[in-house]
């Protein structure tokens, strides 16, 4: 905006002050006209061709300005262009993190009335998160894609209800199973009693995981994560996946992490093939 109001003033400027010496210039002609014998030739030369010069300078400064305009314009345009293509890329490479945390921003209480909604505090955060810029696409505008991305994910992941989790540790086992099975996954919970640390095994697309279910009121620690890594070398599978509706404590992450177990909440089952793919080591 600044910058527009400075080249305006510039123009204007530029265009009076080259009036003012045209001007001076016809009046020193008259002058000399009223006080000799009369303008000499190249006074009238100048006479006649001034009107014309101040036309074709006033032409060819506006014609300027005009392209100066049109690049900013087509600069600003592809500035927005790519922020938008930034974001939408970033929503579907952080789909799974982002859905959980734009679902579980809302809270409601036992008969369903909202008590807080942080959403667009969530998505806010997301954004800023990925390098966007208000400068090249207001907030609002973002806010709004972002959120047409999310709800535009398949009808599927729409209706997968994460907030309707049973009570029961053996109901939340049938419950991932089954919606993990809607998912594409073909599931078979191992013996109860006798599970080795693995509760649901998971396979799609060649990849077989196994998963231990943590129906937990606490933050999950590093005793599910040793047992999901024994699990899985016993069973002989390729992925340990420990699923809690709880979180994590910080040492169960960093044991995850150096063991590569994935450590995913059940808001995150619609994507846990994504995860899985994503978390898989460099080399493998």
């Amino acid at each position: 905006m600044l910058k527009n109001v400075w080249s305006g003033i510039r123009f204007a400027a530029t265009s009076i002050l080259m009036w003012i010496v045209i001007l001076v210039a016809l009046s020193a002609a008259m002058a000399s006209t009223t006080s000799g014998g009369g303008p000499s030739g190249w006074w009238a030369v100048a006479m006649l061709l001034s009107p014309v010069a101040a036309v074709w300078v006033t032409h060819m400064l506006t014609k300027r300005r005009r392209s100066r305009d049109e690049e900013r314009k087509a600069s600003r345009e592809r500035s927005r262009w790519e922020m938008r293509q930034l974001i939408v890329s970033s929503v579907e490479r952080h789909l799974p993190a982002l859905t959980k945390n734009y679902r579980t921003a809302v809270r409601r209480n036992d008969y369903g009335v909202i008590l807080s909604d942080n959403r667009i505090a969530v998505i806010l955060e997301f954004l800023y998160s990925i390098g966007y810029s208000p400068t090249h696409l207001g907030e609002q505008e973002a806010v709004g894609l972002v959120i047409s991305e999310l709800e535009a994910k398949p009808a599927s992941s729409a209706t997968f209800d994460p907030t309707r989790v049973p009570i029961n540790g053996h109901e939340f086992e049938d419950w991932v199973a089954d919606n993990l099975t809607r998912f594409g996954w073909s599931c078979s919970k191992t013996p109860g009693g006798g599970d080795q640390g693995i509760d649901v095994i998971a396979v799609k697309d060649g990849l077989r995981m196994g998963i231990q279910c943590k129906l937990y009121s606490q933050a999950v620690g590093n005793k599910a994560v040793q047992e999901a890594l024994s699990g899985v070398q016993y069973y002989g599978l390729d992925r340990a996946v420990v699923l809690s509706n709880a979180p994590f404590t910080a040492s169960a992450k960093a044991l995850a992490e150096a063991a590569n177990v994935l450590l995913v909440s059940h808001h995150e089952i619609p994507h846990l093939a994504q995860m899985a793919l994503q978390e898989q080591p460099t080399g493998e």
